[in-house]
């Protein structure tokens, strides 16, 4: 009996010292993803499964021009992104939450589209497509604010009432 409690007692020391966040956890999040992100630490190849909860807190980071060098990107893409400013990355999250199914199987979310990279509406069916410059203010701030205004308007709604409004629906902006 007297090892009997002294085996309990070690599984539990060690599975309170083995006890760390997780972004495999059904609901990770937003700031420590976020943080992952800025310090190049976020090693998985998916989205974590983040929910419109977390929309508040991505938002204030927006407007951000720091830049990303290591970031999850859809595998589908042919393109090579080597860089993306944090605001835009972010936009691009909430985005993919607006779009996402309510169930994952895995505890990921689908990317929002090929990559964080904002083309103008006018040349989306173009066979070359242009991205907009990365360190452009103009369509970076547009963007963020009509997210913003997106959120602003419906927040205090059901979210699936209003996930498939389209933030950009009005711009001249969308998600390449």
């Amino acid at each position: 009996m007297k090892y009997l409690k002294i085996i309990s007692l070690l599984l539990l020391v060690f599975s309170v010292a083995s006890c760390e966040r997780n972004m495999d956890d059904n609901q990770p999040e937003a700031e420590y993803f976020i943080d992952l992100l800025r310090s190049g630490e976020y090693d998985a190849l998916k989205l974590p499964k983040l929910t419109s909860e977390s929309i508040p807190t991505l938002l204030k980071y927006a407007d951000s021009k720091e830049h990303l060098i290591h970031f999850p990107v859809n595998p589908i893409s042919s393109f090579y992104q080597e860089e993306c400013r944090l605001g835009i990355y972010v936009l691009w999250i909430i985005e993919a939450i607006r779009l996402a199914p309510n169930k994952s199987e895995d505890g990921t979310m689908p990317f929002a589209s090929q990559n964080p990279l904002l083309i103008r509406k006018e040349n989306a069916d173009s066979a070359q497509f242009q991205p907009l410059d990365t360190d452009d203010e103009t369509p970076h701030s547009q963007v963020a604010q009509a997210y913003r205004d997106w959120w602003k308007n419906h927040e205090n709604m059901l979210f699936f009432l209003y996930k498939n409004v389209d933030p950009l629906e009005g711009s001249e902006y969308q998600w390449h």
